[in-house]
């Protein structure tokens, strides 16, 4: 009777969030949410195990669940728009909270390659979509360009944004593109031996870099590229700890705010491993068909942002000691508070907080 509720209160809310695309696949999508969140697991038959289906076998719901992701017309981005719209929107209240977004590549059961877009959000990052990669290594401009154009379409009217990615991105073209054709803002790590020129003099980026300290130049051309003419801001910061510095092309001002910026690039790495080993078990299915994966990552993508809102509503409420005891502070992610959440209030018969999408913004608990 439980789960019975739980999953009739996730297929009623994933049928509000996600209004396109066949009832019938919206209602499974629901089940497979519930399944992985409670299971910790991708496997369609553990999945099918935790959800109810008025009078459906186990294993016809596992068939239910093979049509779904054998379904063409079932396509990612457009699946995830309306939700990726209502994240931001939520976030960015009205344009008084910055959005930072996180662009970095993933592979999936060594053979799925992707490209991300995920927006910060305490410690973590919120996954929004992603586009496939068709080739071993890095993505390239055009790629690059199709995900974030998705992206500015999900962006609610005057959000402040800004683009963060590491060096798999450190093309100028794109920096350009992101600031003359979308208008935002972005923070792009450079490779040390990428030559610039400041004031008529050519270097190696890495030569402006000092341990310990940061500096700025402005008007700085990146690359000898000669199709390659807008000029930047160049940030060096190189941590006394670290070592290589950060050579960060940007249209933001601030030094301090450009480091404090990147450093939240990592934190997509983190929802990487909340997917896998850390959380929902992504590396455990034995999906190789790169068609039926990226559908599997839609339900993966929904449980885990259903997850990260569990668990951010138990840390505003108090309630985290229930989860986790081992001191005065949080010693888990708020992902690992949602699954914890999940299995304790099972067996008290507490139901679980709504999936709605929506999420406070940003501050420190």
């Amino acid at each position: 009777m439980y789960l019975r509720s739980v999953t009739y209160q996730m297929q009623n809310q994933i049928e509000s969030l996600i209004p396109c695309f066949h009832k019938s696949h919206r209602r499974n999508l629901a089940l497979m949410v519930v399944g992985m969140a409670y299971q910790k697991s991708v496997q369609l038959p553990h999945i099918a195990t935790s959800v109810y289906v008025n009078g459906i076998e186990l294993e016809s719901r596992v068939e239910r669940f093979e049509r779904l992701l054998q379904c063409e017309k079932f396509e990612a981005l457009e699946v995830l728009r309306p939700v990726a719209t209502n994240v931001l929107r939520q976030l960015s209240r009205g344009g008084t909270v910055e959005l930072m977004i996180l662009m970095d590549r993933s592979m999936i059961k060594d053979g799925l390659n992707l490209l991300w877009v995920a927006v910060d959000y305490h410690g973590r990052a919120l996954p929004l979509g992603w586009v496939e990669v068709r080739h071993d290594g890095n993505s390239d401009l055009a790629l690059q360009q199709q995900l974030l154009s998705w992206l500015w379409s999900c962006l609610p009217i005057a959000a402040e944004v800004s683009i963060v990615a590491d060096r798999e991105f450190h093309s100028i073209h794109l920096a350009e593109w992101i600031e003359k054709k979308l208008g935002l803002k972005y923070v792009l790590r450079i490779k040390k031996g990428t030559y610039i020129e400041v004031d008529g003099v050519w270097m190696k980026a890495g030569e402006v870099a000092v341990r310990g300290e940061s500096a700025k130049l402005s008007e700085v051309k990146v690359t000898k590229d000669k199709k390659a003419t807008h000029r930047l801001n160049l940030m060096a910061i190189w941590k006394e700890d670290e070592l290589e510095p950060w050579l960060l092309m940007t249209n933001l001002q601030e030094a301090k705010k450009v480091g404090e910026t990147y450093q939240k690039r990592y934190w997509i790495e983190e929802m990487f491993s909340d997917h896998k080993s850390r959380g929902l078990n992504l590396e455990s299915t034995r999906i190789t068909d790169a068609g039926r994966l990226q559908r599997l990552l839609v339900a993966v993508s929904l449980a885990y942002l259903w997850l990260m809102q569990i668990g951010f509503q138990v840390v505003k409420q108090g309630w985290w000691r229930q989860v986790d005891n081992r001191g005065a502070q949080r010693s888990v992610s708020l992902c690992q508070i949602g699954l914890r959440w999940l299995a304790e209030k099972r067996n008290e018969g507490v139901l679980p907080p709504l999936f709605t999408a929506a999420f406070e913004s940003i501050y420190e608990t």
